[in-house]
């Protein structure tokens, strides 16, 4: 057998990414996406694939659009098949025969479509599409962007334009008919049963720049006003329909005020006519989310639920424990939180059918794959294997579960990356490598980044400090208003892990990471001088900044510092790194983004002149034309620099006798 190659920044371009299975009606088919790089175009390719959900024969190329064909959807017959796809100048729907056939435009919106749903009857479907934007506009051609109200950009998308509204399409139809109206945006449709009625997400109300309240409306098939249907007491979103239309379920919680962003996403259920919203799974002490554990190598949407089994008796969600997000089954009466998936593995996506389930799931050493199985999770069959025989080319370095203490009597979890080629005897230098959020976490899901450092000759350690999700709301909120301190000091009890271990130099650890995690490696910098080089990407660094300059800023810094910047100096001077900048000592690269709108650029900005004007070791690296995903979906060709830069700048730093 030939010698496995080291891991290469450049590979990548060799990847391949599975997202957002569908099973068909019967259960017999499982749709899904399958996304590559064109490393010749520097863009990323999607195309919609069928596969027997028996796993009795390969999968098979449904869609050959020119760019990216997504978001497949079954009729409820069985007999079509629904997708988004960018083969004209905007984002259409297309559908196309089950079986296979030609593809046919539904839609033609002006702006684009996307969040596609189909009528039970399957002769039309309901989708969102921006109005108040002059799709023939350009850039050039705009004079001023007036703005009333606060929140008027999202990371991702740019400066807000127009409004997302809901819209439904007769199949056999000229024109689509707009169903919603006004200065609010609408997202996520599901038609109910009957096809009368169609949820959708809405936050709405003056307020909606400074609180993350959203709720779920019902809107008439046929045309009238939108009727909300929860209590607008905090965020509700991703409605589902149970299969005989009495109820809707959703995702959210009521905002409590003594854990506000930090509260656990429960599963709650509202009659279709309206009352009390009933919370689901009280007492079980995680959150519904699919979201939680961090990746860079993942690409696409995919479901988290909730999902109704069909006869209505159960629902399915995800949720993350200990680093594994999971499918549970929550009793539709109520009763005890059931793990239907299990083992080392992050589900990412899932579907319900018939008496079916399907999965996007990822591990520690592969990005992910498709998976189907009874609705108890039993008799699984892995339906693809796509990047298997690449990664079989790659000499890969397995993380290894690790858990200390910290103050208080922590217990953290972590993972540990030894350096390729590691012998017994020697020492190797090492990153600790912090994670974005706060609430978020690492686990069971593929990292390119922390192979490529093994394979360059350095031991990762990434762990799951409190602040992170997966370990209860109490681990999660304790940070809330006191980044710094438990955090910090969880960091610091990694640092004093991996220096007991023989193999790690205690003289070459670094430290690096995005968003929250590179807010950590500057507050860690500012307050040790312990680590040998830092990487701090996309960071927060001056909270009272950030406040006026984040899309999110004022939601997120009046929960988590507490109060304004004017009412609250004090709070915001403590916790921003800046406030530190003078006691950093250690070589630190600055990365951002310049399009970044979750921590905008200038935070970078102020750290790098201020440590230069200091006679800090440092450079700035910034992306044109990027936002705060970079490292996740950012242009490839940036993706790879990134990379190689962050390399480049720990050997620098701490390769064997580096001390420039």
């Amino acid at each position: 057998m030939p010698d496995r190659k080291l891991v290469a920044v450049s590979d990548l371009y060799s990847y391949r990414y599975v997202s957002d299975p569908q099973l068909s009606p019967d259960g017999a088919r499982v749709a899904y996406v399958l996304t590559h790089i064109d490393g010749e175009e520097d863009e990323y390719r999607s195309a919609v694939y069928v596969v027997p959900s028996d796993g009795s024969s390969e999968p098979r190329r449904y869609t050959y659009g020119p760019k990216k064909d997504t978001a497949p959807r079954w009729s409820h017959d069985g007999t079509q098949l629904l997708f988004v796809s960018d083969r004209g100048e905007k984002p259409q729907l297309y559908v196309m025969p089950a079986d296979g056939g030609e593809a046919r435009k539904v839609t033609s919106a002006p702006n684009g479509a996307g969040d596609p749903a189909w009528s039970p009857d399957g002769t039309r479907v309901a989708f969102i599409s921006r109005t108040g934007v002059d799709p023939e506009e350009e850039a050039k051609d705009i004079v001023v962007y007036h703005y009333t109200e606060a929140h008027f950009k999202d990371d991702g998308q740019g400066i807000k334009r127009g409004r997302g509204h809901l819209f439904v399409q007769d199949l056999d139809g000229e024109d689509a008919i707009q169903r919603t109206e006004g200065d609010d945006d609408y997202a996520d449709p599901t038609w109910s049963p009957d096809g009368e009625l169609i949820a959708v997400v809405s936050q709405q109300g003056p307020e909606r720049a400074f609180r993350r309240f959203s709720d779920i409306h019902l809107v008439p098939a046929s045309g009238g006003e939108p009727r909300r249907l929860t209590t607008g007491k905090g965020p509700s979103f991703a409605p589902a329909f149970s299969p005989d239309g009495r109820t809707v379920a959703y995702l959210g919680d009521q905002d409590p005020p003594e854990t506000g962003l930090s509260t656990n996403t429960g599963l709650w259920t509202v009659p279709v006519e309206g009352g009390e919203p009933r919370a689901l799974a009280e007492g079980w002490d995680r959150s519904a989310s699919n979201e939680d554990v961090n990746s860079d190598s993942r690409f696409g949407a995919g479901d988290g639920g909730p999902l109704w089994a069909p006869d209505g008796t159960r629902l399915y969600i995800t949720a993350t424990d200990h680093g594994a997000t999971r499918v549970y089954a929550v009793p539709a009466s109520g009763g005890e939180v059931q793990a239907v998936t299990g083992g080392g593995r992050t589900v990412y996506g899932f579907s319900v059918a018939g008496e079916r389930m399907a999965t996007m799931a990822a591990e520690l050493l592969n990005p992910g794959d498709i998976y189907a199985s009874a609705l108890d999770g039993s008799g699984e069959v892995q339906l693809t294997r796509v990047n298997a025989a690449f990664l079989t080319e790659l000499a890969l370095s397995e993380p290894e579960e690790i858990a200390f203490t910290s103050t208080e009597g922590t217990e953290v979890q972590g993972w540990i990356v030894r350096p390729a080629g590691y012998r017994e005897g020697e020492q190797y230098p090492l990153v600790i490598e912090v994670h974005g959020g706060p609430h978020t976490a690492y686990g069971h899901a593929y990292f390119h980044e922390f192979q490529v450092l093994a394979a360059r000759g350095y031991g990762v350690l990434f762990t799951n400090p409190r602040g992170s999700t997966g370990y209860g709301q109490d681990f999660t909120a304790c940070i809330v208003k006191d980044w710094g301190t438990r955090d910090f000091a969880d960091v610091m009890a990694a640092a004093d892990w991996a220096e007991a271990q023989p193999w790690v130099d205690p003289e070459r650890i670094g430290i690096g990471g995005g968003s929250y995690g590179g807010w950590m490696t500057a507050w860690a910098l500012g307050h040790t001088t312990r680590f040998r080089a830092g990487v701090t990407q996309r960071l927060l660094s001056n909270w009272s900044s950030f406040y006026g300059t984040s899309d999110i800023g004022p939601m997120f810094s009046e929960w988590m510092v507490g109060g304004t910047p004017w009412d609250n100096p004090e709070g915001y001077a403590r916790m921003s790194p800046i406030t530190y900048v003078a006691q950093i000592k250690t070589p630190l690269l600055v990365i951002h983004s310049e399009e970044d709108h979750r921590c905008p650029v200038e935070q970078g900005e102020q750290l790098f002149v201020s440590l230069s004007r200091l006679g800090v070791a440092t450079e700035f690296l910034r992306f044109p034309q990027e936002s705060h995903g970079l490292t996740r979906g950012g242009k490839p060709k940036r993706r790879v620099e990134n990379l190689e830069r962050i390399i480049d700048w720990f050997d620098r730093y701490m390769a064997d006798g580096g001390t420039e």
